[in-house]
């Protein structure tokens, strides 16, 4: 079995001077080597922040360079993350952290959000706001401890269901579902390894798709990751041609709406 955090590290190994991520807000870049460096670092600040193997870490945040790295950061401690829809209500973003045992949260700014949520949380929970970065959350990695001892059956993420019916409800996956998330793209849709694998990641992190099919295959496969961190269909037309995207995965309405959009040129889509 091997964990999310695992199969990105396999991937520098194999890749180190590869570009893994690209930001499209400023002008970050990591190859696999330096999103490993980054992500211990992150790891380390957060654990000096109490979280640990099994916290249960909310974040509910757009799909932003940063999002995406400090998910694996969690991940590397062994820290459970439940990603939550950020365009759900104050009241709801707050009933789930409440029904859901988490122990600690990462929001977007806003203080109704953030007296919201630290109501909702166990006293003395760590609470951190993030705009376009995580801020100072940054430790020492060499302090870090070795690799968590992590079982099959152990919880690895806990994601929402859409709540078409209700508040929507959470389910956890269990680390032994990680890589048969990853696997099925390349058995069913012939995705392969390789620095032709370009893609461009305007899903939220918060929808299994998002994360499993677009963002940690991506990295598993040692391709290249370009974030779009808010949506917009002219722009992500803009981005599949200067960066030669390949690999797209999203719903019906995102894809018309690009085709619909005025720069759409099927030659060179």
């Amino acid at each position: 079995m091997q964990t999310c955090y695992q199969l990105i590290w396999l991937a520098a190994e194999r890749t180190p001077d590869r570009l893994a991520m690209v930001d499209d807000a400023s002008e970050r870049q990591f190859t696999y080597a330096e999103l490993i460096a980054e992500i211990e670092t992150v790891a380390a600040g957060l654990a000096e922040r109490g979280i640990t193997k099994g916290t249960r870490v909310a974040t509910a945040l757009p799909p932003l360079f940063d999002h995406g790295v400090l998910t694996l950061a969690l991940q590397r401690l062994g820290a459970v993350p439940a990603l939550l829809n950020f365009r759900l209500t104050v009241d709801d973003l707050a009933g789930l952290i409440a029904e859901g045992g988490i122990e600690a949260a990462v929001i977007q700014p806003g203080d109704e959000l953030a007296a919201a949520v630290t109501a909702a949380l166990p006293g003395g929970a760590m609470i951190l706001s993030m705009d376009a970065s995580y801020g100072d959350c940054r430790g020492d990695a060499a302090a870090l401890g070795p690799l968590p001892d992590l079982h099959p059956e152990d919880p690895a993420f806990i994601f929402y269901t859409s709540g078409t019916t209700g508040l929507s409800k959470g389910v956890v996956m269990a680390q032994k579902t990680t890589e048969h998330r990853v696997l099925w793209l390349s058995t069913q849709a012939g995705l392969r390894h390789g620095a032709h694998l370009r893609t461009l990641g305007f899903m939220p992190l918060s929808h299994a798709i998002g994360f499993y099919g677009v963002f940690l295959v991506t990295l598993a496969m040692n391709g290249t990751y370009f974030v779009q961190s808010v949506f917009n269909p002219g722009e992500a037309n803009d981005m599949v041609e200067a960066h030669a995207i390949t690999y797209m995965f999203a719903v019906p309405q995102l894809y018309f709406a690009m085709t619909a959009a005025p720069n759409y040129d099927r030659n060179k889509m």
